[in-house]
């Protein structure tokens, strides 16, 4: 179970060295003043626990810097499959508190987090059990559907490279815990996306 999980990590870490790499080292204006809005958008994935690692996703979110932190709401979404039947939209807000920043802000860390609500939806496919594996059967058999209630809090860390004074990538992680959740009440993700201050 560790081996699989390597590559994630290597992932994670490669694209934190690059971003690193590809970040100008020298700025005409500082990014992150004081009161500058900004808009973002993520890509989600999850890690963990391993019954989780099919579920994918995004996030919306509107900020706001100060001084030494930002705020953010906004959105997320994640689909429901057949290989993973529990879908889930939320709503979440919250702070990052910068950690360590390059003198022109070109480079940004962030700890923090968010705390949401939404609804988890499911679809119950009528499935059959071999070897670990759920393996969906005939569509045309009975489906059922419902939803349910879900918030939580969700610790991130965050990287942020401005490659302009304007577009920054970032990359993080997250570990949202959710209660009365239909899928896991604790999981790891990752989310990679672009941030585009005005």
């Amino acid at each position: 179970m560790l081996m699989k999980k390597i590559p994630f990590v290597s992932l994670v870490c490669g694209l934190s060295i690059l971003f690193s790499l590809l970040a100008p080292s020298k700025a005409s204006a500082q990014r992150t003043s004081w009161g500058q809005s900004f808009v973002s958008v993520s890509f989600i994935k999850a890690a963990v626990p391993e019954a989780s690692n099919k579920v994918f996703g995004g996030e919306f979110m509107y900020g706001e810097y100060n001084d030494i932190n930002y705020w953010q709401v906004g959105a997320q979404y994640t689909p429901h499959m057949k290989s993973h039947p529990v879908g889930c939209f939320t709503v979440a807000g919250g702070v990052m508190y910068r950690l360590s920043a390059s003198r022109d802000r070109a480079f940004n860390l962030y700890a923090g987090g968010n705390i949401f609500a939404g609804v988890d939806y499911f679809k119950e496919y009528p499935v059959v059990y071999g070897e670990g594996t759920i393996i969906p059967v005939d569509d045309e058999e009975e489906e059922k559907a419902g939803s349910a209630f879900v918030y939580g809090v969700e610790p991130r860390m965050e990287m942020e490279v401005f490659f302009t004074t304007k577009v920054a990538a970032i990359l993080g992680v997250a570990v949202p815990l959710k209660v009365k959740s239909q899928e896991d009440k604790v999981s790891g993700r990752a989310y990679l996306g672009l941030r585009i201050n005005f």
